[in-house]
């Protein structure tokens, strides 16, 4: 069996640093998982105004500060990508939800969710993940099956 140094090119090796991928989530975070907030932000400056304009822009650069700091604590050696991967999809369902229902997600909410019987949740949660599952479901397939494929054929090579 090949070793990782002998992979084809079609697996290159991308080494990137801790670093590097916690600024890159940040920036997702801030970006595309907070567009309610940053569409109701925006409503909510004065039209002509330069100033409000750079608040916005400036708190999108705390805000990415920010959620790159909290992302690179998570980058511990083994675990950071899986860690960054599982906060992406977090931030991805908890945006699906923002966008679909058009709520904010707050502590309270959060509480509620926490306190809540599963057989009550689990009424309007079957829906929206049956959704997600035939987007997600073919994606995980077509991956799973291109790296066993891989490995297999790299058996007899």
């Amino acid at each position: 069996m090949k070793s990782a140094k002998h992979l084809p090119a079609m697996w290159p090796s991308t080494a990137i640093s801790p670093a590097a991928l916690a600024c890159a989530a940040g920036l997702w975070l801030v970006a595309f998982d907070n567009l309610g907030f940053w569409r109701a932000l925006w409503a909510a400056r004065a039209p002509s105004s330069l100033h409000g304009a750079l608040a916005v822009a400036g708190l999108a650069l705390v805000l990415w500060s920010l959620f790159a700091l909290l992302a690179r604590l998570l980058c511990w050696p083994r675990v950071g990508k899986f860690a960054i991967a599982m906060l992406l999809v977090v931030a991805a369902l908890a945006a699906y939800f923002i966008g679909s229902y058009g709520i904010f997600i707050d502590k309270g909410m959060m509480r509620n969710v926490l306190q809540t019987d599963w057989r009550e949740s689990a009424l309007g949660f079957n829906r929206s993940m049956q959704r997600i599952g035939e987007i997600v479901q073919p994606v995980l397939r077509s991956l799973v099956f291109s790296w066993g494929a891989h490995s297999v054929s790299s058996l007899w090579h």
